[in-house]
């Protein structure tokens, strides 16, 4: 059977018992693909003879008694059975169906979801078929048993057959069914036709005669199957030697022995041409293990085998290193002729150092025991040329693991090889010439390690290296130029770095006197300010006084305005009043000459006019205390009058002084309004002044702790120069490189123009920085100018 055609092995399998049935198979098949020969070494057989047993008719079974059906033989069948009485109703099943329904449950119930083996016993055998009456119709006729057919359940195959069952009376009872599973085998048969269809096959007896061969073998060779049939299988040999490919002995031992033989074999076709077959030969085996026939299975490979043969360099050699055969490509290479080497030894390609070394000694004896050997190898020509072949000795097993031949494939690298060799010896050469120069610069630079600057190589080395000297020489001469360069500039840089550690020094102490007279003026500004705050703030309060005053002056000119006003309106009222009294006054002297006149005229009346006299001399009375009133009056009236004229003529004085008052108070105001605007710009003056001392302060105290770096730093650089010059003494040079240019030093560095500081404001000092104003005022005259 086909256990995995993926892999492209066949096992055989269940041989024997179709074979005890006495099966003759079909055993027309083609050999698979080349890829695939190393996997069929177990025997094609097995495919055919399960198709043969999936083809077999079952037993005739017809008269088995009912006894025998329900028997040992019944329930120990290899065959899945099932007994059936006359209605098909299932009465028995073998144990064979129970495992055969276990196993492909989940298929049948996908057709008969009620199916399980509990349950079958009991069931009508119609539920496995569409049309039950067509099989009813069949049946029911006995003359047609057994009768057969095939059923499909999804995938799976079933070959069925059902046999009548009769009673020791020969009375018809029921059926015996039986169910095979041919799905593999139908698979199998299906394999076998493409094999077939596209392999050349040729079936052999153990005699080596020709048996059949199908279609294929003879549009290859060129022979009818007639022809070839009963014919050795030397005749298709090349030169039909019996020695050698398909009808060597060595290999027919193998064959009736039951060895399977794997191997490309060349064949001669009708035509003369010789074509390259990979073949399987597999001994056929009958039930007593016996071999009785050979099937060869080949596909076609010249194509390939040309490729590999016709174009690379190959020749064979049995074990002990005896020439079998050479192709072309080897032969054109050592110029001898196949006949000339055939049957002489390898070492005839070599020549006699390499022939008696030890390690070719050893060379068979490895290739013996199946040690491949892969690389190089130098051979000897005919005409005595070295030739170097590049690829591998290959031994070739036979059956048994035996060592049967060794194949050597190769190309000829001797171009490539002499070129390697040429370049090996040319490197040789170049790599002692590099020992020699690296030994002497190795020697300089020793030299150089230790200080010596004074080292050169004198010595000629190669032109490619040529170069490299005069570099290294001239390298070492800067390198010595420079140093006594650094030596000198270090010299100046340590005393430059004196001077610029002094010139730091005094920085310093003048950056800190400077500092504290900042300190000073901020502190004056600050107290200045506030005296300027506050003069502002007082001015601006007399501003809003004086003010205040002007509008009270104004508002006592207004007043005194209206008292003038009002004294006039007075003085003119007591005008008024006088020129009534002097009315009144008018009145009482007419009233009293009436009364006189009336007192005249009553004592003229006598007695008569008495009453009227007295009356008239009351009148009179009256008359003059009006008059002596109205002149009272009128004495007080102009007395009044004129104190009122002295006041109103006071209160106009009042009024002009007022008016004065009032005049320089507006002055006075615009005066102290001016005083406060200046209090107020010299406020804001101070403040912004202030603030700039301030901040000329704080970056006087910032350019304090910077002059105080550099003087770290100048300390530094004195002492790094120092430590330059020590380390540029312990390099040894050459004295004249001492006058070598180089960079010119100033003594001392350009000093800043003096700038001559502003007069300062005279304003309260602390002297409590004066002896630092006083050193720093015993400064050289071309130092930093204090300001």
């Amino acid at each position: 059977m086909l256990t995995s055609l993926v892999s492209g092995i066949l096992v055989f399998s269940g041989m024997q018992d179709v074979l005890a049935m006495g099966a003759q198979p079909n055993l027309m098949m083609r050999i698979l693909p080349p890829m695939l020969l190393g996997g069929l070494v177990c025997g094609i057989a097995g495919i055919l003879l399960a198709r043969n047993r999936a083809q077999q008719p079952l037993a005739d079974n017809t008269r088995l008694p009912l006894t025998q059906m329900k028997g040992a033989a019944f329930e120990g069948s290899s065959v899945p059975m099932l007994l059936v009485d006359r209605d098909l109703v299932i009465i028995s099943v073998n144990t064979s169906f129970l495992e055969l329904l276990t196993d492909k449950l989940e298929t049948f119930r996908s057709f008969w979801p009620d199916i399980s083996p509990e349950n079958v016993v009991g069931t009508c055998i119609d539920m496995f078929h569409r049309n039950p009456k067509h099989h009813h119709r069949l049946l029911a006729d006995l003359s047609q048993m057994p009768f057969r057919t095939d059923i499909s359940v999804g995938d799976l195959k079933f070959a069925l057959s059902l046999n009548a069952a009769f009673d020791t009376d020969g009375t018809h009872i029921g059926n015996v069914l039986e169910w095979v599973d041919v799905s593999e085998a139908r698979v199998n048969a299906s394999v076998i036709d493409a094999i077939y269809t596209n392999q050349a096959v040729i079936e052999l007896s153990l005699k080596g005669e020709i048996l059949a061969v199908n279609e294929i073998v003879q549009n290859l060779l060129g022979y009818r199957a007639e022809e070839l049939k009963g014919q050795p299988i030397s005749l298709l040999n090349p030169g039909r030697s019996k020695d050698t490919s398909l009808a060597a002995p060595a290999l027919w031992d193998g064959l009736r022995n039951g060895e399977a033989a794997i191997d490309k074999f060349l064949i001669e076709a009708r035509d003369g041409r010789r074509i390259w077959f990979s073949t399987i030969i597999n001994p056929i085996i009958d039930a007593s293990k016996r071999t009785y026939k050979v099937i060869a299975l080949m596909s076609d490979v010249s194509a390939l085998e040309e490729m590999t043969f016709g174009q690379t360099a190959v020749i064979e050699f049995d074990p002990d290193g005896n020439i079998l055969r050479a192709n072309r490509p080897f032969l054109d290479a050592v110029g001898y002729t196949e006949a000339e080497l055939a049957g002489k030894h390898h070492s005839l390609l070599l020549d006699k150092e390499t022939a008696a070394s030890a390690e070719y000694r050893q060379m068979w004896p490895q290739l013996r025991e199946g040690k491949a050997l892969r690389g190089t190898f130098r051979h000897r020509s005919k005409d005595g040329r070295t030739i170097y072949l590049g690829g591998a000795y290959s031994p070739i097993r036979d059956k048994s693991g035996k060592v049967v031949r060794v194949t050597k494939l190769g190309s000829d690298v001797t171009k490539a090889e002499t070129e390697r060799l040429e370049g090996i010896e040319h490197r040789a050469r170049t790599e002692a010439e590099q020992a020699r120069v690296v030994e002497q610069v190795s020697a300089s630079l020793a030299h150089l390690a230790e200080g010596d600057l004074t080292t050169r190589l004198n010595e000629t080395f190669a032109p490619e290296y040529e170069l490299l000297r005069g570099n290294f020489n001239e390298a070492l001469t800067r390198l010595e130029n420079v140093l006594a360069t650094v030596f000198m500039t270090s010299e100046e840089i340590r005393n430059k770095s004196v001077q610029m550690t002094q010139a730091a020094d005094d920085l310093s102490h003048r950056t800190e006197t400077q500092a504290a007279a900042l300190e000073e003026a901020a502190a004056s500004l600050e107290e200045l300010t506030a005296s300027v705050k506050a003069a502002a703030s007082n001015a601006q309060k007399a501003n809003s006084d004086v003010d205040a005053t002007r509008q009270n002056a104004e508002e006592s000119g207004r007043i005194v305005r209206e008292a003038v006003e009002a004294m006039g309106e007075i003085e003119t009222s007591s005008e008024h009043i006088s020129r009534i009294i002097g009315v009144i006054d008018d009145i009482a002297f007419q009233t009293n000459l009436l009364a006189l006149n009336a007192g005249v005229e009553a004592a003229r009346a006598g007695e008569a006019g008495r009453g009227f006299a007295v009356v008239a001399s009351e009148v009179r009375a009256l008359a003059q205390r009006s008059s002596d009133a109205a002149k009272e009056i009128s004495t007080l009236i102009s007395t009044s009058s004129q104190q009122v004229g002295r006041g109103v003529d006071l209160v106009r004085k009042s009024g002009r002084s007022l008016e004065t008052i009032v005049a320089s108070v507006a002055g006075i105001t615009s005066l102290v309004k001016e005083i406060a605007g200046s209090a107020r710009e010299q406020s804001v003056g101070l403040s912004e002044i202030n603030t700039a001392v301030t901040s000329l302060d704080q970056v006087t105290q910032q350019n304090a702790a910077m002059v105080e770096e550099a003087t770290a730093a100048s300390h530094a650089v004195k002492v790094d120069a120092e430590t330059l010059e020590d380390l540029v003494r312990q390099f040894k040079a050459n004295p004249d490189r001492a006058a070598a240019p180089r960079r010119q030093v100033r003594d001392k560095p350009a000093t800043a123009p003096h700038h001559t500081a502003a007069p300062r404001s005279s304003m309260p000092r602390n002297t409590g920085n004066m002896a630092l104003a006083s050193r720093a005022a015993a400064a050289p005259a071309d130092d930093w100018t204090d300001f």
